[in-house]
């Protein structure tokens, strides 16, 4: 496990707030997890790595 440290601009910040109340994750960090993890998979998706993976599967390596 590692601790990232970053900053963010207050639009985005704005953003994230809502989406995390709209859709109740319990915090912040589990939102921002959630996120990377679904960029891995968009990633991945892109450059044709998931032919013989479902999302589910990708989701749990990250």
């Amino acid at each position: 496990m590692a601790v990232v440290s970053f900053v963010i601009p207050d639009s985005l910040y704005l953003a994230m707030k809502q989406a995390i109340e709209e859709e109740g994750y319990a915090s912040t960090s589990e939102f921002i997890r959630d996120a990377i993890r679904l960029l891995i998979l968009l990633i991945k998706k892109r450059q044709g790595e998931l032919a013989n993976l479902n999302e589910q599967q990708v989701i749990m390596e990250v």
